[in-house]
């Protein structure tokens, strides 16, 4: 049986034009990634300095200093619809690389250390 789950990467940002790196490696019952999400306690700094790129299974979904906010949603977004679908891509060997950068260039989002999370909506088999 194939069931929903979600696993995440957290990201801690301590200094402002820095890059910082996550990496988690899925369970070997996960068949299938099916979409991301990135969230924040500081949601301004992740909308306004927020640049990544993500790999999975060594493969780039995602490239470098591709904008955070096109993976962001609203409080206006249903909680079904606020992962970014990537259609049932292949963990592969269950690797998932997220190399995010903060980059300080909007003045008004003033720096302060952050946390980052990729969420990832996965299909787990029983």
């Amino acid at each position: 049986m194939i069931r929903n789950v979600f696993k995440r990467i957290i990201l801690q940002v301590t200094q402002p034009n820095s890059t910082v790196s996550g990496t988690i490696e899925l369970e070997k019952s996960i068949v299938a990634i099916n979409g991301l999400a990135m969230i924040s306690n500081r949601n301004d700094l992740l909308y306004y300095n927020g640049a990544q790129r993500i790999e999975i299974n060594k493969v780039e979904v995602f490239p470098e200093d591709y904008d955070s906010q096109l993976l962001m949603s609203g409080l206006s977004v249903p909680p079904n619809l606020k992962y970014y679908k990537i259609k049932n891509t292949d963990p592969g060997n269950g690797i998932v690389k997220i190399d995010y950068t903060d980059t300080s260039s909007n003045q008004t989002a003033i720096f302060q250390p952050y946390t980052v999370k990729l969420w990832m909506e996965c299909d787990m088999e029983d």
